[in-house]
């Protein structure tokens, strides 16, 4: 994988007995990036995002409105299922300041309204969810 390589996350399910996330299809071209895209099984963040370093990338950098909408458009429905969809946003390492795993800068964002809210203190991982127009949630690693 070259260094554009992004990797997309379903985010069901949540918990799995794999130490990784599995490929469930992919790479997907986005022809106005030129980002290749992967979708992996269910999984919690973290093993989600050591599966998407495994395969040279990270969970997914979204720079703006256009990718947020061809991610859903391509993702969401995947396989002809509604899916949350983890996304490479995080406040793992500090209350509040969200960073990418890709290291990249968090030029965009499109939270829920009210989100993100660290309900119960341990909602640090970023989801695109399909039931909140297109929006983003921060929900728990398990």
């Amino acid at each position: 994988m070259n260094a554009l390589t992004k990797l997309l996350v379903l985010a069901l399910g949540y918990s799995s007995s794999s130490a990784f996330a599995e490929v469930l299809g992919g790479p997907i071209f986005n022809a106005a990036t030129g980002h290749a895209y992967f979708i992996l099984t269910a999984n919690t963040w973290t093993n989600s995002e050591a599966e998407a370093m495994r395969l040279g990338g990270h969970l997914v950098t979204i720079n703006d409105a256009a990718e947020q909408d061809w991610i859903y458009s391509t993702f969401s429905r995947y396989a002809g299922e509604w899916k949350n969809l983890w996304i490479g946003l995080t406040d793992a390492a500090s209350e509040g300041t969200f960073y990418w795993a890709s290291g990249e800068p968090v030029t965009f964002s499109y939270w829920d309204q009210g989100e993100p809210k660290n309900s119960g203190g341990t909602e640090h991982y970023a989801e695109l969810t399909y039931t909140r127009l297109r929006q983003w949630n921060d929900a728990p690693n398990s």
